[in-house]
């Protein structure tokens, strides 16, 4: 299996029907083009000062992936996909178990969320898992007039790079 040709870390083929179903995306970003140490510019955003290279998100995403692949046992409820997406740091490489996964690009998220939510909706019951291991940043937005809600946004390994802020809709 091949990140080139496959979109997929493992899919279980025929799922049953009648059965709740799991659909897993599990992304870990370690190496990030933008911040200090990466092979782009480094950003000035006042936002991600501080934030640097990480050693272990994206091997943390290829355990977690593997784990759910081998040992995911619920009653009544099958595993039905497992998508990964990692961008290791070089330290990390290989990746457990000889992993592959495309990179964590802000267009590989984007298709890798699509499919997964494609995926979950096929039939109802079906159940969705999140993993995402890497630096982010917190953001409050006024819920009410007397209270804050905090969101923690991860940031995918290419949303640092200039542009991006632009096309995200993100005023930083």
């Amino acid at each position: 299996m091949t990140a080139a040709v496959m979109d997929i870390f493992w899919s279980r083929e025929p799922v049953v029907e009648d059965r709740a179903t799991v659909h897993a995306l599990v992304i870990g970003v370690s190496r990030y083009e933008y911040l200090p140490g990466g092979t782009g510019p480094e950003t000035d955003k006042a936002l991600l000062a501080g934030l640097g290279q990480l050693s272990a998100a994206a091997t943390a995403a290829t355990r977690i992936a593997n784990w759910l692949r081998d040992n995911f046992e619920y009653p009544n409820v099958q595993l039905g996909s497992v998508r990964l997406l990692a961008s290791p740091s070089p330290g990390e490489l290989p990746l457990p178990g000889g992993a592959n996964p495309p990179p964590a690009t802000s267009d590989e998220v984007k298709k890798a969320l699509t499919q997964w939510r494609r995926d979950a909706r096929r039939t109802p019951g079906n159940i969705t898992l999140l993993f995402v291991a890497g630096t982010g940043s917190r953001q409050a937005t006024r819920a009410a007039s007397c209270c804050y809600r905090m969101s923690v946004i991860p940031i995918p390994s290419h949303w640092i790079e200039p542009s991006m802020w632009r096309r995200s809709g993100w005023a930083w």
